[in-house]
């Protein structure tokens, strides 16, 4: 035991000479207190067992963090994928909020007093997000959202001749393949940093506002790193140094912040390398914006990601995603 402690005091001393070597700030504070958790949890484990398998992720983590620091694309690929919540906890601590409908009552259960057999709930957010071929590689069809394609709908309506012939399915098979089938698309899609306000003005301009207060206003909310500046600063890593001077300039009327835009990138790395990571990151980022006055979700992506696989375009449009509100109301109304 006194061993491995002395092994996670070395880990730690050579993740912060490692962290020190990241270009940005933000990767630097964000590894700063990953690894320190990762650390104080290998101190707090009471098996010996779980402290050795703790002590091997860390391991792996400053391994990734020392091939990443010398140019290694994959490893620094998962150096970003893991900081801005493209996989690891960050990723479910900006989904967790998204999981409930705000304001609104929870389904009822599909089995009557049984509160666990509640199906789950596709927020507007969730919906707007997985039917769109932007945050994921083939956008969800609508009617999917209704009735999971693993569940034969027919035998859903007691009155349908499958239903009569085989039996009425199952209500504890249709809760299990509803929150299976959930949880899949979720892991499939990717999932923004934070919602943009879109509002249009009397002189039919655009402006932009990502701070807590006005989305509330509006009637939306935010979620994960909602209004920390952490998304403007990537599209301002992923363009040119002529190009992102020129957003700051024009952004200054449209934007409702004051942060400074151009970043310092402090590193022994190629600029053109490390400008390719971050629009390769910036291209897993879905922009989730909440567009007034229509009071609906539009996902598009930044103009500064990385687009090697060509044009992205969405394939359900308002008019679908309005259908399905309406068929959702109905159903629960019924």
């Amino acid at each position: 035991m006194h061993g491995d402690t002395k092994v996670a005091r070395s880990l730690y001393r050579t993740a912060l000479r490692e962290i020190r070597r990241l270009p940005i700030e933000y990767l630097r504070q964000f590894f700063r207190l990953k690894v320190g958790d990762d650390v104080r949890g290998i101190f707090d484990a009471k098996l010996e067992s779980v402290q050795a398998s703790r002590t091997k992720r860390v391991q792996s983590e400053v391994r990734n963090l020392q091939r990443a620091n010398h140019g290694h694309v994959n490893a620094f690929q998962h150096v970003m994928q893991t900081a801005y919540g493209r996989r690891g906890r960050l990723k479910w601590e900006i989904l967790r909020p998204l999981r409930t409908g705000p304001g609104a009552q929870p389904p009822p259960p599909i089995i009557p007093v049984i509160e666990s057999s509640r199906p789950p709930v596709w927020s507007s957010e969730i919906m707007a997000l997985v039917t769109s071929d932007i945050s994921r590689k083939k956008a969800l069809k609508a009617d999917s959202i209704l009735v999971p394609p693993t569940i034969p709908k027919e035998r859903l309506d007691p009155q349908s001749t499958e239903s009569q012939t085989l039996g009425p399915f199952s209500k504890r098979r249709e809760v299990n393949a509803r929150w299976k089938f959930f949880q899949h698309q979720l892991d499939k899609t990717l999932f923004p940093l934070q919602i943009t306000l879109h509002q249009r003005t009397e002189d039919n301009k655009v402006t932009v506002q990502t701070d807590q207060a006005a989305l509330m206003a509006a009637g939306a909310r935010g979620i994960g790193l909602q209004g920390a500046g952490v998304f403007e600063e990537l599209e301002a890593l992923s363009s040119p140094p002529g190009v992102a001077r020129l957003e700051a300039s024009s952004a200054q009327g449209d934007r409702d912040d004051t942060r400074q835009v151009l970043p310092t990138i402090r590193s022994h790395l190629p600029r053109r390398f490390l400008r390719r990571r971050f629009q390769e990151t910036l291209a897993q980022i879905p922009v989730l914006a909440y567009t007034l006055p229509s009071g609906r979700y539009k996902v598009t992506l930044s103009p500064s990601a990385s687009t090697r696989n060509g044009p992205i375009q969405s394939v359900v449009d308002e008019t679908d995603l309005a259908w399905l509100e309406r068929a959702k109301m109905g159903k629960g109304g019924g």
